[in-house]
């Protein structure tokens, strides 16, 4: 009896963590982001001036135990007059799961379809869907900032290309203005929280 009680109770503990991710459990996830990058030079990942100048995106939502809302707002004021500035709102329509041993990292895949965009070009229209990634990590970076992202693309049929974005804490160099990363001041950052109730 004493042999069989250690596996069973190590089975339980990976059902507690495959839960969420399943989306068979009645675990619910409360998600909330914010993003800021003021990029001011084209150096990777960038690859053209229209990218350059201030991206900010929010969003928020409640997922399983029968609920699925969720919005996602990015906003972009580019460097130049020549281009436009843009804008898009997406609601959640679907998510994964995935939870790092010991609450190391979570790790959010949001499945969004866009519901009004203005610029945001042609192929950038009500309905089309995208993937939005949100990691939350208290693990630090080489700067000192958590290591958490959000990273906006993967749009149907490559639609889309004005909003395929990323935040991160990290420095982001000659790129950003700041060079330094992290929140509230720095040239790029991301604040994440995931949290399973």
């Amino acid at each position: 009896m004493g042999r069989l009680a250690a596996p069973v109770a190590f089975i339980a503990v990976l059902l507690a963590f495959a839960g969420p991710a399943g989306g068979t459990r009645a675990s619910t996830i409360h998600f909330s982001l914010q993003g800021y990058a003021n990029n001011v030079k084209v150096v990777a990942p960038l690859v053209g001036p229209w990218q350059l100048g201030v991206a900010r995106i929010r969003g928020s939502g409640t997922l399983g135990s029968g609920q699925l809302r969720g919005v996602i707002v990015d906003v972009t004021d580019p460097l130049y007059s020549r281009y436009k500035p843009a804008s898009m709102r997406a609601e959640v329509i679907g998510y994964s799961y995935v939870g790092g041993a010991h609450g190391a990292y979570t790790k959010l895949t949001l499945t969004v379809e866009i519901t009004s965009a203005a610029q945001g070009g042609p192929r950038c229209e009500p309905g089309t869907r995208g993937i939005v990634t949100l990691y939350d990590s208290a693990a630090k970076l080489s700067n000192g900032e958590r290591s958490e992202y959000v990273v906006m693309g993967r749009w149907a049929a490559a639609r889309c290309p004005t909003f395929v974005q990323g935040w991160t804490n990290e420095d982001g160099g000659p790129r950003t203005s700041p060079a330094r990363g992290g929140p509230p001041h720095g040239g790029q950052w991301a604040v994440v929280n995931i949290r399973i109730s």
